[in-house]
C-alpha cells in the first residue's frame, strides 16, 4: 500500500507553531478502529514547536525589516551672551565693566541698593544712561558707574552687583568701603587778655601741632599788643603760614590733631601747659572748632593771659569722578 505524507505550518494565537503531518492512502477509507476516530482514512498528528519565523506560501522564510530606532537628537546650548561682570570700587563708587557678545538692544546693571541703571549700547543717547556715562565704550563692552550712600556709621558693607541682558544674568561680589575728605583750614590765634606787663609793647607766641600723619610743626610770631595795655581785646589774630592740612581715609582711620599754644617770657612762659585736640572723625561733619587757652596757675583764671586758636573742618564723602559737598555731622 502506497502512502503520501503532506507537511504544513500552522501558527497558534500566542506564536506556537504547530508541524501537521497528514498520511493518507492510496486505497479506499478504512474503517476506524475508534468510534469516535475521525471519519476519513487520514491519520493526523499534531507536534508544539518553538516559535519559528514565519514562512510565506511557499515554505520560504519571510523577510522582516529590521527594527526602528527614533533618531537620536543633540541639543546644543545657545552659547552665552554675557562673557562677564567685574567690579571694582572706590569709596563709595563702583565701576561695572560688563563685556558681552553680539548686540543686545539693552543692558541694566542692578546695584545691589535698590537702584539700577540700563543702556542702550546700540544707540546711547536714547536710553537712561548713567551719569557720567562714559561714550567711549569699545564694542562688547560697558562700562557703568553708581554711588552708594554712607550708611550713618561710615562702615563698610557688601553688596551684589547683577548685570542683565535679556533672560541672562550674572553676579558680582563687592564690598563698599566709604572713605571721607576732612579739611582743616588754617588756623588762627588771638590772644583774649594781656599776657605781658604794660611795659612790653608786644607779646611772644608759639603755636606747636602733633599728632596725625602731618608731622609735627611749630610756628613763633610776635603779636601788637593793643594800644594801651588796659585797652580792648581780644588783640590782633594771626595765621600761621602753612597750617592747612588734609586728610583721606575711614572712620576707624580718623587720626587726633593737638594744638599747644605757649606766650613765650624770658623768664617764665605763660600758657603751654596742655594741648588741645581737633578730631578728624568724618562723623563730626563739616564745622568750626575754637579752641581756648589759659593760664591755668594764674589766680585770675579766665581773666588772666588767654588765647583762642580757631580752625573749619570740612568734611566730604569721596566720590571719585562724581563730585560731592560737605557732610553735615552724622
Amino acid at each position: 500500500m502506497g502512502s503520501k505524507i503532506r507537511a504544513g505550518l500552522a501558527v497558534g494565537a500566542l506564536g506556537v507553531v504547530t508541524l501537521v503531518l497528514a498520511v493518507s492512502g492510496a486505497t479506499a477509507q478504512q474503517p476506524s478502529s475508534h468510534a469516535n476516530g475521525p471519519a476519513t482514512g487520514h491519520m493526523s498528528r499534531r507536534l508544539g514547536l518553538a516559535a519559528l519565523p514565519p514562512q510565506g506560501d511557499d515554505g520560504d522564510d519571510i523577510e522582516r525589516p529590521p527594527p526602528t530606532r527614533p533618531p537620536t537628537t543633540t541639543t546644543t546650548a545657545s552659547p552665552r551672551v554675557i562673557q562677564s561682570l567685574a567690579v571694582t570700587t572706590d569709596s563709595v563708587v563702583a565701576t561695572a565693566t560688563l563685556r558681552y557678545t553680539g548686540s543686545p538692544s539693552l543692558v541694566t546693571v542692578q546695584w545691589g541698593d535698590g537702584t539700577s541703571t540700563s543702556r542702550n549700547p546700540g544707540d546711547p543717547t536714547d536710553s537712561p544712561f548713567p551719569d557720567p556715562w562714559t561714550p567711549s565704550d569699545p564694542p562688547g563692552v560697558s562700562v557703568f558707574t553708581h554711588a552708594y550712600t554712607a550708611p550713618s556709621d561710615g562702615t563698610a558693607f557688601p553688596v551684589s552687583v547683577v548685570a542683565q541682558i535679556g533672560a541672562e544674568s550674572q553676579a558680582a561680589a563687592a564690598i563698599i568701603t566709604p572713605r571721607y575728605r576732612v579739611t582743616q583750614s588754617a588756623v588762627s590765634l588771638t590772644p583774649l587778655h594781656p599776657c605781658d606787663l604794660p611795659t612790653e609793647p608786644e607779646t611772644e607766641w608759639r603755636v606747636d601741632r602733633h599728632g596725625g600723619s602731618f608731622g609735627d610743626r611749630a610756628w613763633e610770631f610776635d603779636l601788637d599788643e593793643p594800644a594801651a595795655w588796659v585797652g580792648d581785646y581780644p588783640g590782633g589774630t594771626h595765621t600761621p603760614p602753612d597750617s592747612v592740612v588734609t586728610w583721606d581715609g575711614t572712620v576707624a582711620a580718623a587720626p587726633e590733631v593737638g594744638y599747644l599754644v605757649t606766650e613765650r617770657d624770658l623768664i617764665d612762659d605763660d600758657l603751654g601747659e596742655y594741648t588741645q585736640i581737633i578730631d578728624f572723625d568724618p562723623l563730626l561733619g563739616s564745622r568750626s572748632v575754637s579752641l581756648y587757652y589759659f593760664d591755668i596757675d594764674s589766680p585770675f583764671h579766665g581773666e588772666s593771659c588767654g588765647a583762642q586758636v580757631l580752625a573749619d573742618i570740612d568734611v566730604r564723602l569721596l566720590t571719585p569722578g562724581l563730585g560731592g559737598g560737605p557732610i553735615t555731622r552724622q
